[in-house]
């Protein structure tokens, strides 16, 4: 992304904790936490959500999330344990329907997961701590004053914080 950014094939960056030069300006837009869904009916969607009946099925991880991997497998790793990743998918739009069809369960944003809602899926909080990140606009210096790119980032604050929850 940053690279992109660097190269001028973006615009604007919607992403959490990207490294970057002084010629990539940063701006903190959203909080939000990770939560695990999972499709309605689903036998974790009931009863008390522990880690071992959240290992116990396998998951969909979202390969272009930097938080699926750090956060997640992170705190397993620190538990001495892991996931089994039956599934990876580029983009969390196709979540829902591997999880309407599947005993898969996978861990998004919150932010995400509460559009998906109604459309079969289920949300529970994991079974262990979800501290809370921001999602962060990130833009080349370049664009840090021009009026069309300004409107550009105000638009996408405006509809950040009227989404809030």
């Amino acid at each position: 992304t940053v690279a992109a950014l660097e190269a001028d094939r973006l615009d604007l960056a919607v992403s959490m904790e990207l490294h970057h030069a002084n010629t990539v300006r940063s701006s903190p837009l959203v909080s939000d936490r990770m939560v695990c869904l999972m499709r309605e009916g689903h036998p974790l969607a009931q009863g008390r959500m522990t880690l071992r009946r959240f290992l116990g099925f396998g998951h969909v991880r979202v390969a272009m999330s930097p938080t699926d991997v750090r956060f997640v497998d992170g705190v397993l790793a620190g538990k001495g344990t892991g996931r089994t990743v039956a599934l990876t998918v580029p983009h969390w739009l196709l979540v829902p329907r591997v999880l309407a069809a599947t005993d898969l369960v996978s861990v998004i944003p919150e932010r995400a997961a509460r559009t998906f809602l109604g459309s079969g899926t289920v949300m529970r909080p994991l079974p262990f701590p979800s501290e809370r990140f921001a999602w962060t606009m990130y833009w080349h210096r370049r664009y840090e004053h021009s009026r069309a790119h300004e409107w550009l980032r105000e638009q996408l604050v405006r509809t950040a914080s009227t989404d809030s929850k």
